[in-house]
């Protein structure tokens, strides 16, 4: 039986035309690249977490010499969320990623998709991430099973 899957997200051309509250995160994880120590990708990650009291969590990427030991920057926001939220749950998680002093398009690893799937399941909300597309575009993604329809489950 062949089937076939369909996502849904929403795109927009700039950054001019996603929410002001969308902008401010957006900027947010571009000032959060600053943060990133990638001395053997030379490849910057930003990320941040909005929760639903209105407060943002910073992450970026941690590269190591002894690969894989470092951690990408949705992780280290998510899980420095996770570890401060209290009571406040996850809303929306925001990526920028940069090359050569130029934003670049990124989409999350497996690894951080899967977290972003327990993130969900540990809130019980679907979880909206943006993230940068070529030419200065943006996706909007709400719900993981967008980003990764088949991802583990557990028992």
């Amino acid at each position: 039986m062949k089937r076939n899957i369909t996502i849904e997200y929403e795109e927009f051309n700039d950054i001019q035309m996603l929410s002001n509250e969308d902008q401010k995160l957006v900027l947010a994880a571009r000032q959060t690249l600053l943060y990133s120590y990638s001395p053997y990708s030379n490849f910057r990650v930003g990320a941040v977490v909005l929760l639903d009291d209105g407060t943002i969590i910073q992450g970026a990427n941690q590269e190591n010499v002894s690969y894989p030991s470092g951690l990408c920057a949705e992780r280290v926001a998510l899980f420095t969320a996770c570890c401060d939220a209290k009571q406040r749950k996850v809303a929306k998680l925001v990526i920028a990623a940069e090359k050569n002093e130029q934003y670049v398009e990124v989409c999350p690893c497996g690894s951080c998709l899967q977290v972003m799937i327990d993130t969900e399941k540990r809130y019980k909300k679907e979880l909206e991430v943006i993230i940068p597309l070529p030419q200065g575009r943006f996706a909007k993604i709400k719900g993981m099973k967008n980003f990764l329809p088949f991802a583990f489950k557990s028992f």
